[in-house]
């Protein structure tokens, strides 16, 4: 019966035009023939995780995460003053989920003169949620960096060993620029593009940044261009918020074409 009831929902949802409408005919298709194959091998699994983990678009995951996580928005909110932009530290938060699916924020600030917030990832997998800032001191970086990656690369990794959704799992950081989100499209892709960057780091971190660290008067749009180019070859995608109640989103693309940044709303 349980098997019955997600296969009627998966019919509802390739049927429902209005549900999936991030992808066209064929690939719908494609998605419901591969979902009844998944769900017929994995009977445990409820459709509301299949469906936000697997059939939910990146730009309307950066939304409902934004707006069901308890307490994530105000923290944000919170975190985005000018007066925190002046410390000579970042200040941030995780949120953490019980088995239960509770959650918490947690308060995690850095220390005055250090330039980064050392973030602890349990191995419960319990870290959905890493936000923090970027102050505006000399050295910092308009988004995110190499180590934020890092972090959130463990964030993925001990959802998936202890068998755990990673539709909730974001990082945003909050800089000068604005206030800027990572979504896991692919996390098998991340899973495996992580084990690379623990064998082989410092070549991974040099990819990451390509040619802005060389360069001399790299902008601010030099940076997130760099950034926003990378990141869909480990499975995430990038976003910015567009207003100050964090309700409305754009799409941070790179164009391989135009060599320019592209910012598609996300509706």
């Amino acid at each position: 019966m349980f098997v019955a009831n997600r296969l009627q929902q998966l019919a509802t949802w390739l049927y429902d035009t209005s549900m999936g409408t991030h992808l066209d005919y064929n690939q719908k298709l494609n998605v419901g023939i591969w979902s009844v194959k998944y769900l017929m091998e994995n009977p445990n699994v409820t459709w509301e995780d299949f469906k936000n983990q697997y059939l939910t678009s990146p730009c309307e995951k950066v939304k409902n995460t934004t707006n069901t996580v308890n307490g994530l928005k105000d923290k944000l909110t919170s975190l985005n003053t000018p007066a925190n932009l002046n410390l000579t530290f970042e200040k941030g938060a995780t949120v953490t989920e019980n088995l239960q699916g509770s959650t918490t924020v947690n308060p995690k600030d850095g220390n005055a003169g250090q330039s980064s917030i050392v973030v602890e990832t349990p191995a419960d997998g319990s870290v959905i949620i890493y936000m923090h800032t970027h102050f505006n001191g000399t050295e910092m970086m308009p988004t995110f960096t190499f180590d934020d990656l890092i972090t959130f690369d463990a964030m993925n990794y001990w959802r998936i060993t202890n068998n755990r959704p990673v539709d909730k799992v974001a990082m945003y950081v909050i800089t000068s620029e604005g206030t800027f989100a990572m979504i896991i499209d692919n996390s098998i892709r991340f899973h495996n593009m992580g084990g690379k960057i623990m064998t082989d780091r410092e070549n991974m971190r040099k990819e990451f940044y390509g040619k802005i660290k060389q360069q001399n008067n790299v902008t601010v749009n030099d940076y997130i261009k760099q950034v926003a180019k990378v990141l869909p070859d480990y499975g995430i995608s990038f976003y910015k918020a567009t207003d100050a109640t964090l309700n409305n989103w754009k799409k941070v693309v790179y164009n391989t074409e135009t060599d320019q940044l592209e910012m598609p709303s996300c509706n």
